[in-house]
């Protein structure tokens, strides 16, 4: 017998696509699939239903098809999907009796629906009712007196539906395809036969009207009815008036009664795709430019537009529209276009050219461009209050005549926008033509988004006005209130200057002139001298008794310690702003949030910082060739100049370019030198790594630190809290000519005198401690008065008013002029990772031997501020001082030697200090004396010459003395001073060298 060898071809078999809707019906026709190509196996059931599911359907059964069972895996497989894609009872319920409507389809087909939602669980009776209450009106009348069964009675629904027509709520245009390919291809065909049944209903009405009215026709006199009869009657024979008789479809008038029926490209297919009428509850805008009606709807998901007449309508493949009857629209490509709709800015867009009667503007337009919709008014919203609600009114009092200017000419670019703008003012009610015999020039300022803004240049105005002296707040001040503040709100007002009215008498001295006539405001405008004044006396009124909430200008920070309480809190603000008819520009508003930007500062709970984008921007500012362009950097920098401690220091030979300048556009070449290339990017480097500032507690100490350089002066104001130092501001500012002739001494009183004046506002009624490193200060107010020199008493005199408790901290441990820029609040360096040494610590054999055999420390685990894990410390000397593993003590000897770079007793002191290990003084001072820094900067070796007698001189330039002082300030490039002394004379002669 011989074995033949048996080949099975594999089976060709095409699932049909997974339907989501109806799982059940979808795994029925997958069985029936099967039983056709005679599949029968378990395991290829199971992988061909894997194989046919999308990605985000195998996401819900990624466990059943990345371990599946041993037995009935086709079964468990659907039985999941049913279970996870079918409705609950709950959800067929609802849409049995909420959700399902009649729509486009035949009333048998929602029988069948709700049959199938049903279960078969409701009775005949019940389910008959909900279905005639989901008719429409017509349908209902004739099917109330029938008595026939439920299923004939949706047959005889169907009958009339087709003779009489359901009626149309139809929606607008989307892309997605149909869910029945049969439904779209006889839609055309009823349609056609609807239009041919309305145009025969269309005569009859007209012929029963002519009729009707045939008495009053009768009425007019012979002459009337022959000049009716010659002029645009309606035609007796064909029932069509005169217009639509000579002009067909291109008709524009109409006379009544009329049997003309208008040919449409898709009958009924979108809603409103008929002329706009007067009761109409649709909006249409006309574009300017084209003269056309768009239809705005917000139900459409793209922007369409017939096709012109000159177009060739072939069909593009690429384009699928779909009404929502499932009716698809032949489109024909895509046009961008630009729409000019009276919004004060064009709109350009990619339209679909679709079979329809008019332009729609969509759902995508409206989203791109933040547009709300107004059906019931119909118009663009008010910028003002028509009536305002509070008595504010913005007076101009001025002295001398009237002041006039001429027009000043615009660029031709800038025309037509500028005009633009002027016109929407003046039908919002904002400016009016004028008559005044004052007039200012035109100016016109450009925006962020690319837009013009026209203001008046009041200068001259300003100058002949009295200034109000009502106070404005100061921009720092926002931080005082907002110590223990965890969530923070940003309010601005919509157009707040415009909120305020002139006063009437005061309104022609706003008139500007422009190349298209003089006009003049009626309500507050930008460039006004008191404009901020009276806009700010009237926000205080506003939010006056609110102690929760900082306002600056149209700015409005609110600040909570949780959130119920910020609800609370923004709802009394949300109330005053409307009873004082203010509006909120909610692209500029943010609610409840942890961190937030608040006039150009970074706000979080714990502090205030710059904003990263400022700190970029000066990091990419170019190196200035100009004295007008330094000066414009210098501006940026100091902004936060409060964050940048030793700012003056830094920035003293950026200042030394800046003697003689004359103002903002001088444009004097810089001749930059090395030093001054290093003092730029020092600066730049200085606001990259500016101190996170805390906000100020009510409660905490102070501490002020103050150090005096040759060329500057500054102070560090901190608070303590939790035994932390946390920076609050810095001070410094350059020394005058005549105050780098101080002595030491005095300069480091003025450093303390200047910074208490500096922070007076924060210093005045609080105790707090002075720290400087200059120790003969600590004991200025125990010498006596007439050892002090008039200006010393001076100075003394007003610190004394504050305090006089000054505390002598080494240089080395002037945290002031030392490492205040760091960002967080300052224990210990930020560069040791006590996370990691804690977890070293767990098997250093070294830590272990030395707990076990027995040592006068006292080893306890502590828990650090800057660190979440115990770490064992030593005790025994009252501070806690960490014991730092072998892999670890010459990271931690950088972090602090690199701080000051102290000389090598000084290093082993303050390491001992803080830190213990075995060895620590020898290890200390050979890594101090292998420091390359301190060797580079640092004399070890001193030549001490011997003290000698020199014989008397007995002629000239027998005997000279020479000596190199420096480095000097440098002084037109010179930085170092060569002196020769001839001992004959006595006399003295300095020359100048740069080396």
């Amino acid at each position: 017998m011989t074995s033949e060898t048996v080949e099975v071809a594999r089976i060709a078999l095409r699932l049909p696509p997974f339907w989501k809707s109806n799982v059940r019906l979808w795994i029925a026709q997958c069985d029936h699939a099967f039983t056709f190509s005679g599949i029968s196996s378990d395991d290829t059931k199971y992988s061909a239903l894997v194989a046919n599911l999308d990605a985000e359907t195998l996401s819900y059964v990624s466990d059943i098809v990345l371990s599946p069972p041993n037995s009935d895996k086709y079964h468990t497989l659907s039985q999941r999907l049913i279970t996870q894609f079918s409705d609950s009872e709950t959800q067929k319920i609802k849409k049995l009796l909420t959700d399902l409507q009649l729509g486009d389809e035949k009333p048998s087909h929602l029988l069948r629906k709700m049959k199938e939602l049903s279960n078969g669980q409701l009775q005949d009776d019940f389910l008959q009712s909900l279905w005639l209450q989901r008719m429409p009106p017509h349908i209902q009348t004739v099917l109330s007196a029938s008595s026939e069964p439920l299923d004939k009675l949706a047959i005889i629904a169907d009958k009339v539906s087709e003779v009489v027509g359901a009626s149309s709520t139809i929606c607008a245009a989307k892309t997605v395809p149909p869910p029945s390919q049969s439904s779209s291809c006889n839609a055309q065909p009823t349609m056609d036969s609807l239009a041919r049944q309305i145009q025969e209903l269309s005569l009859q009405v007209a012929e029963l009207t002519r009729e009707r009215n045939s008495s009053l026709h009768q009425r007019y006199s012979s002459d009337r009815r022959r000049s009716h009869s010659r002029s645009r009657s309606v035609n007796k024979g064909s029932g069509i008036c005169y217009y639509h008789r000579r002009y067909k479809e291109q008709a524009r008038k109409c006379v009544s009664p009329c049997a003309f029926v208008q040919k449409k490209r898709v009958s009924s297919v979108i809603a409103g795709m008929a002329e706009p009428s007067k009761h109409t509850s649709r909006l249409f805008l006309l574009d300017r430019k084209s003269g056309q009606k768009f239809l705005i709807d917000s139900g459409s998901e793209i922007c369409v537009i017939p096709p012109s007449p000159t177009m060739n309508k072939s069909p593009q493949p690429n384009f699928s529209l779909f009404a929502a009857n499932n009716t698809k629209i032949p489109a024909y490509g895509m046009v961008r276009k630009e729409l000019n709709l009276g919004l004060r800015r064009p709109f350009i867009w990619t339209f679909i050219i679709a079979d329809v009667s008019s332009p729609i503007i969509g759902a995508d337009f409206l989203k791109h461009f933040n547009l709300l919709i107004d059906l019931k008014k119909k118009s663009n919203p008010s910028l003002i209050s028509k009536s305002a609600s509070h008595g504010t009114v913005h007076h101009i009092i001025t002295t001398g005549p009237p002041v006039t200017a001429r027009p000043r000419r615009l660029h031709p670019k800038l025309y037509d926008a500028v005009k633009v703008e002027f016109e929407f003012l003046l039908a919002q009610g904002i400016i009016r033509p004028s008559k005044s015999p004052w007039s200012s020039p035109l100016h016109v300022v450009p925006k962020s988004d690319s837009t013009v803004r026209p203001v008046g240049d009041y200068r001259q105005l300003n100058s002949v006005t009295e200034f109000d002296s009502y106070p404005m707040p100061y921009l720092n001040d926002f931080a005082h209130a907002l110590h223990g503040k965890k969530i923070f709100s940003k309010i601005d007002i919509f157009k707040a200057f415009h909120q305020i009215p002139i006063a009437e008498c005061d309104i022609p001295k706003t008139a500007v002139t422009t190349p298209w006539g003089l006009y003049e405001y009626t309500h507050l405008c930008f460039g006004l001298v008191n404009a901020p004044q009276t806009f700010m006396r009237f926000m205080h009124e506003v939010l006056r008794g609110l102690p929760f909430c900082f306002v600056y200008l149209d700015d409005i920070l609110c600040y909570s310690e949780n959130a119920e309480e910020h609800r609370s809190h923004l709802r009394t603000i949300f109330q005053r702003l409307s009873s004082y008819g203010l509006k909120l520009n909610i692209s500029k508003c943010v609610f409840g949030v942890t961190e937030l930007i608040f006039l150009g500062h970074f706000i979080t709970p714990d502090g205030i910082k710059p904003l990263p984008d400022k700190v970029q921007a000066v990091l990419d500012y170019k190196q200035p060739e100009t004295v007008g362009s330094l000066r414009k950097f210098l501006g940026l920098l100091n902004f936060y100049r409060r964050f940048l401690p030793k700012a003056a220091e830094q920035q003293y030979l950026l200042s030394e370019f800046l003697k003689g300048s004359k103002g903002k556009k001088d444009s004097k070449p810089l001749n930059w030198s090395s030093e001054a290339i290093t003092a730029f990017q020092r600066c730049k480097q200085a606001l990259a790594d500016a101190a996170l500032l805390a906000h100020p507690s009510p409660s905490a100490p102070l501490a002020l630190h103050v150090d005096a350089s040759d060329y500057a002066i500054g102070g560090a104001l901190h608070q303590v809290v939790d035994s932390e130092l946390q920076p609050l501001a810095f001070f410094s500012r350059k020394l005058t000519s005549s105050e780098k002739s101080y002595s030491a001494y005095d300069r480091e009183l003025l450093a303390i005198y200047s910074a208490i004046r500096h922070f007076r506002y924060m210093l005045e009624a609080r105790d707090f401690t002075v720290f400087t490193d200059h120790k003969p200060l600590t004991y200025a107010f125990r010498q006596k008065s007439d050892k002090c020199s008039p200006r010393q008493i001076r100075q003394l005199d007003f610190i004394s008013q504050f305090t006089t408790n000054i505390v002598h901290i080494p240089g080395s441990d002037n945290i002031a002029a030392d490492v205040l820029s760091r960002v967080s609040a300052i224990t210990f360096p930020s560069q040791i990772d006590y996370d990691c040494i804690a977890e070293t610590q767990q098997t250093d054999q070294e830590l272990h031997t030395l707990i076990a055999s027995g040592t006068s420390l006292e080893l306890k685990k502590v828990t650090f501020p800057n660190s979440s894990t115990e770490i064992m410390c030593d005790l025994s000397t009252g501070t806690a001082r960490p014991y730092i593993p072998k892999q670890h003590r010459q990271d931690v000897f950088s972090a602090m030697h690199n701080l000051s770079h102290p000389g090598i007793r000084r290093s082993v002191h303050l390491m001992k200090q803080r830190f213990v290990w075995p060895s620590i003084s020898s290890d200390v001072a050979k890594w101090a004396r292998h420091c390359l820094a301190c060797q580079k900067s640092k004399i070890h070796r001193h030549t001490r010459s011997p003290l000698s007698s020199f014989q008397e001189p007995s002629q000239r330039f027998d005997h000279v003395h020479l000596d190199l002082i420096g480095p000097l300030p440098p002084s037109n490039g010179y930085t170092y001073c060569l002196t020769m002394i001839d001992r004959f004379l006595n006399g003295q002669r300095p020359n100048l060298s740069k080396t």
